[in-house]
């Protein structure tokens, strides 16, 4: 995986709900792409956004956890 993301500078927020995501490397099965950062807008009952992950599993590896609204 890279060891650093690139520096990103947000544009204006175009909306008051909207929440910025963060840009992050996803694996693609060849290899690590960078998916830049965005605004959405949080769909309705949802907390927040969580980052897109990897996580310990149990057979000591990791498994990806992609982004989600919760």
């Amino acid at each position: 995986m890279p060891v650093s993301e690139p520096q990103e500078n947000p544009p204006a927020r175009p909306a008051a709900n909207a929440v910025w995501i963060r840009g992050h490397y996803e694996y693609t099965g060849r290899g690590y792409q960078w998916q830049p950062g965005r605004w959405e807008i949080s769909p309705p009952g949802t907390r927040g956004w969580v980052q897109p992950a990897w996580q310990p599993a149990a057979n000591g590896g990791y498994v990806y956890v992609r982004g989600h609204w919760q």
